[in-house]
């Protein structure tokens, strides 16, 4: 660690790849965003997304172009986000905490900040 920063290893996704089949290997995906995938705005969209088509899965395009016709876009701070997917050995894939219903960037998973990547 030189200057306070740190390696970030793994894949990296560029943002427009941010959807749920992609994300869902257990790989030690990286992604940078611009903005915070459970942030306000964000489940809002999920809601909205998940209100008017059940069962499509949300993508950082579709979340952008929603954010842009609600004059709510703009420039912010990337930020490092890694993703995880819930395994339990025995179950035949993931855990079983998706529930019907609900719109999630990645069912049966967690998306966790770890690093900022400076002002945009």
């Amino acid at each position: 660690m030189e200057a306070g920063r740190t390696t970030a290893e793994g894949t990296y996704l560029a943002p427009w790849l941010f959807t749920a089949p992609l994300l869902s290997p257990g790989a030690g995906q990286l992604v940078p965003l611009r903005y915070a995938p459970n942030g306000p705005a964000a489940v809002e969209y999920l809601t909205a997304l998940g209100a008017r088509l059940p069962g499509e899965p949300p993508t950082a395009s579709g979340y952008e172009a929603w954010r842009l016709a609600r004059g709510t876009s703009g420039p912010a701070p990337a930020r490092l986000y890694a993703t995880a997917v819930l395994y339990v050995p025995g179950s035949g894939g993931s855990g079983g905490h998706h529930h019907e219903g609900t719109t999630s960037w990645l069912p049966s998973g967690m998306i966790v900040p770890v690093a900022n990547l400076g002002t945009a």
